[in-house]
């Protein structure tokens, strides 16, 4: 233990940085927290690398379906905070994924952000919390995701 460990701290100059999360250098901000976990449901590979990275970036944890089909094996595996859905994928559209989540008595239904190229889609889902139309705006996007999550 250093002198300065030993005594308090009167200085404001001393005072550790606000930026970079202020946890040591190795260790995790979020170190004994369970980190909020995304599911991107998307068939676009582009778009689920983006999404990764930019989730991933921002201290969430992510999850991957491709389609319809997995999607149902992954959000029951996962058990996310958060989807992004997709609309128009094979083996299953998004608005069908959500559909059986609601009925098959899915308890907990995570928030859902619509993210589709169908501007059309915008009623697909009418229980989304919000809906973006592709390609989407970074800052849009993590703004709901924020909004949602805190």
């Amino acid at each position: 233990m250093s002198s300065r460990d030993k005594h308090p701290r009167n200085d404001p100059s001393d005072a550790a940085p606000e930026t970079g999360g202020g946890a040591p250098e190795g260790v995790s901000r979020d170190a004994g927290r369970r980190r909020k976990k995304i599911l991107i449901i998307d068939d676009d590979p582009n778009i689920v690398l983006f999404f990764k990275a930019l989730f991933e970036d921002e201290g969430y944890s992510t999850c991957v379906a491709r389609d319809g089909e997995e999607a149902m094996r992954v959000f029951r595996a996962e058990k996310p905070d958060l989807i992004t859905l997709d609309i128009a994928m094979p083996k299953g559209w998004g608005p069908r994924f959500h559909h059986r989540l609601t009925q098959d008595g899915t308890k907990n239904i995570p928030p859902v952000i619509v993210v589709s190229g169908m501007p059309a889609g915008r009623h697909a889902v009418p229980e989304a919390k919000a809906f973006l139309t592709k390609p989407v705006k970074p800052g849009e996007l993590l703004s709901h995701v924020r909004a949602i999550l805190g």
